[in-house]
Protein backbone atom coordinates (compact mmCIF):
# COMPACT_ATOMS: atom_id res chain seq x y z
CA UNK A 1 0.00 0.00 0.00
CA UNK A 2 1.28 3.25 -0.84
CA UNK A 3 2.18 6.17 1.45
CA UNK A 4 -0.17 8.65 0.34
CA UNK A 5 -2.87 5.63 0.30
CA UNK A 6 -2.39 4.93 4.02
CA UNK A 7 -2.27 8.68 4.80
CA UNK A 8 -5.70 9.08 3.27
CA UNK A 9 -7.51 6.37 5.04
CA UNK A 10 -5.77 7.60 8.63
CA UNK A 11 -6.38 11.38 7.86
CA UNK A 12 -10.00 10.59 6.59
CA UNK A 13 -10.52 8.23 10.00
CA UNK A 14 -8.84 11.73 12.25
CA UNK A 15 -11.40 13.65 10.55
CA UNK A 16 -14.70 10.82 11.54
CA UNK A 17 -14.87 9.38 7.93
CA UNK A 18 -15.82 5.79 7.50
CA UNK A 19 -13.15 4.63 4.90
CA UNK A 20 -13.69 1.56 3.13
CA UNK A 21 -11.09 -0.41 0.78
CA UNK A 22 -11.99 -2.26 -2.54
CA UNK A 23 -11.66 -5.90 -2.06
CA UNK A 24 -12.15 -9.50 -3.42
CA UNK A 25 -11.39 -10.32 -7.06
CA UNK A 26 -10.58 -7.58 -9.47
CA UNK A 27 -10.56 -4.83 -6.60
CA UNK A 28 -8.45 -1.68 -7.99
CA UNK A 29 -5.27 -1.02 -5.86
CA UNK A 30 -5.18 2.80 -5.37
CA UNK A 31 -8.80 3.43 -4.24
CA UNK A 32 -10.65 4.49 -1.64
CA UNK A 33 -14.00 5.02 -1.11
CA UNK A 34 -15.54 7.20 1.67
CA UNK A 35 -19.20 6.08 2.77
CA UNK A 36 -21.81 9.73 2.25
CA UNK A 37 -25.55 9.97 2.65
CA UNK A 38 -25.81 11.46 -0.72
CA UNK A 39 -22.96 10.40 -2.81
CA UNK A 40 -24.05 12.45 -5.74
CA UNK A 41 -24.85 15.77 -3.73
CA UNK A 42 -21.12 15.07 -2.54
CA UNK A 43 -19.72 14.48 -6.00
CA UNK A 44 -21.36 17.89 -7.55
CA UNK A 45 -20.52 19.64 -4.43
CA UNK A 46 -17.16 19.04 -4.15
CA UNK A 47 -16.70 19.30 -8.26
CA UNK A 48 -17.62 22.89 -8.13
CA UNK A 49 -14.63 23.33 -6.07
CA UNK A 50 -12.48 21.67 -8.70
CA UNK A 51 -11.72 18.41 -7.18
CA UNK A 52 -12.60 15.29 -8.67
CA UNK A 53 -13.97 12.22 -7.10
CA UNK A 54 -16.24 9.55 -8.36
CA UNK A 55 -20.02 9.07 -6.86
CA UNK A 56 -20.58 5.11 -6.61
CA UNK A 57 -24.19 4.27 -4.75
CA UNK A 58 -23.24 5.12 -0.73
CA UNK A 59 -19.63 6.32 -1.11
CA UNK A 60 -17.40 8.98 -2.89
CA UNK A 61 -14.62 6.91 -4.78
CA UNK A 62 -10.52 8.80 -4.06
CA UNK A 63 -7.79 7.83 -6.01
CA UNK A 64 -4.66 8.90 -4.63
CA UNK A 65 -1.90 8.99 -6.90
CA UNK A 66 1.79 9.21 -6.76
CA UNK A 67 1.40 13.01 -8.51
CA UNK A 68 -1.27 13.92 -5.38
CA UNK A 69 0.36 15.80 -2.38
CA UNK A 70 -0.84 15.42 1.33
CA UNK A 71 -2.43 18.49 1.32
CA UNK A 72 -4.52 17.90 -1.60
CA UNK A 73 -5.93 14.78 -0.12
CA UNK A 74 -6.16 16.62 3.48
CA UNK A 75 -8.31 19.39 1.31
CA UNK A 76 -10.32 16.82 0.26
CA UNK A 77 -11.45 15.15 3.82
CA UNK A 78 -11.76 18.22 5.24
CA UNK A 79 -14.36 19.36 2.58
CA UNK A 80 -16.10 16.07 3.19
CA UNK A 81 -16.16 15.92 6.94
CA UNK A 82 -17.55 19.73 6.19
CA UNK A 83 -20.51 18.53 4.14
Amino acid sequence: MSELLEFSMEYGRRKGLSIRLPSGEGALPGLIAVEVADASAVESRLRSQNIIVSARKDVIRLAPHFYNTTEEIRRVMDEVAAI
